[in-house]
Formats: structure tokens, sequence, C-alpha cells
């Protein structure tokens, strides 16, 4: 009789236990996932949990609820007055911006003749003559090719270039405010005043010579000085002609 209530006990104890285990497992559920507030007493029963709920959404359903609101988007007023800020934003910045490229250029601009300058005085040293064309500073001369006088080179043979790393077209080399002639136009010396030789950049705009000018001589003259330029300023206000203007030390070609 012992041992039949023994293996009684036995068997129902197992099931008894499975009970609680999964009455707790819907407890854990329920309160973890559902956000439900109240339930019976079933952790150890065979009953049913009878959940007693706190009003119509829990916790968890109105923090869910305001993430949905959230997540729906953003209002008209909202848009606009985002879209006005980045309006106000991009107007205060832009120019600074342009101003700051338009210097770059410039700059640029004044770094590169000056390299071009620098290479024809390399040239005039090793030939004795000044390069007629730009062309000259990238590859080697024959003696039937003119100097910046329109005579033939005298000492072509000790040419020792390049003496400019970059290619130059036919057309004239690309700087940053345009277009630099192939040509080297020379003035003679005349009244007393020394020769000089001119870099032509055409159709320049009239801001960029007098950010030049402003650079390189200072004074605003378009007639005096390094940066020069012709005083007819176009429709579109450009001037038509552009001079990098170089003194040369003596009467040489």
């Amino acid at each position: 009789m012992c041992g039949f209530i023994s293996g009684a006990m036995s068997l129902v104890g197992p099931e008894q236990e499975g009970r609680s285990v999964v009455a707790e497992s819907r407890r854990v559920l329920y309160s973890r996932v559902l956000g439900l507030s109240a339930y019976s007493r079933c952790a150890t029963t065979n009953r049913d949990c009878k959940v007693v709920n706190r009003g119509s959404h829990t916790p968890l359903t109105k923090s869910v609820m305001r993430r949905l609101r959230n997540d729906a988007g953003f209002s008209l007023i909202e848009v606009i007055v985002a879209l006005a800020i980045m309006v106000m934003l991009a107007a205060s910045i832009t120019p600074t911006v342009v101003n700051y490229l338009d210097q770059q250029r410039v700059e640029k601009s004044i770094e590169l003749v000056g390299q071009l300058l620098a290479a024809a005085q390399e040239f005039e040293n090793d030939v004795n003559d000044w390069p007629q064309q730009l062309v000259f500073l990238t590859r080697d001369v024959t003696s039937t090719e003119d100097n910046i006088c329109g005579g033939n080179l005298d000492d072509d043979a000790n040419w020792s270039g390049p003496y400019l790393l970059r290619s130059i077209p036919a057309t004239g080399l690309p700087i940053f405010i345009g277009r630099a002639n192939n040509t080297i136009l020379r003035t003679p010396a005349t009244g007393g005043a020394a020769p000089i030789i001119q870099i032509v950049v055409p159709n320049v705009r009239y801001e960029d010579a007098l950010a030049i000018d402003d650079i390189l001589d200072g004074d605003g003259v378009s007639t005096t000085g390094q940066a020069r330029w012709t005083t007819e300023v176009a429709s579109s206000g450009n001037v038509a002609f552009f001079y990098y203007t170089y003194v040369l030390p003596a009467n040489e070609c």
C-alpha cells in the first residue's frame, strides 16, 4: 500500500511540476511581452491565469503607440521650417564659398604664369634667346625657329629642357582664369623704357583682372606694372586681353 501511494506520488509530482513551469512561462510571457499588470495565482495550480488589465492601454502599448506616432513622419509645418533654415544657411554660406574659390583661381593663375616666366628665363640662360612660343619650353628647338624678336635662335644646341613639365597645346595653355596664348609678345625699348615681354590671356573676367592687379601691383592701373589689361570692357564684363608683363633686364631677344 505504501508502495502504491509512493508510486502515485511519484507520478503526480512531475506532472504538477510541469504545470507550474507552464504557468510560470505564461506569467513571464505576459508580463514582459504584453505588459499586462495583474495575474491570478496560477504558479502552482492548474487553473488558467486570469489577467486583470489596468485600462485600455498598458504602459507597453502606450510606448508602442508613441513610437508609431513619432515614426509617422514630419508635419508640413516642420518641413517648411527646416527648408527655410536650410535656405538661410545656404544664402549666408554661398558668397563666402564663391569668394574663396575665386581667390583660389586667381592665386593659382599667378602661380602658373610665374612658372612659365621662370621656365622662359631658364630657356634664355641656355639658348641666349627668349622663346617666341611657350611650346619651346617643352620640346627641343632648331636653329630655324624664331626667338622673341623674330630672328633665328642662336644656340639651339644648348637647349637642355624640358623647362616646363606639362604639355602646351597649339591653342594655348589653359590656366584658371582663361587660356594663355602660345605666342609670347615683346615690346621693344622706347623712350628710355626697358623692353618687356608679355604672356597674354584673352577674355578674362574684369573682376579677376582687378584681383590679379591687387596681388601683383596693388595700384589698380591697367597700363603699368606686371598686371595690365585693355581698358575696353565687353558687355559680358570681361576684358578683351590681359597681359602678364615681365620687364627684361636688357634690350635682349
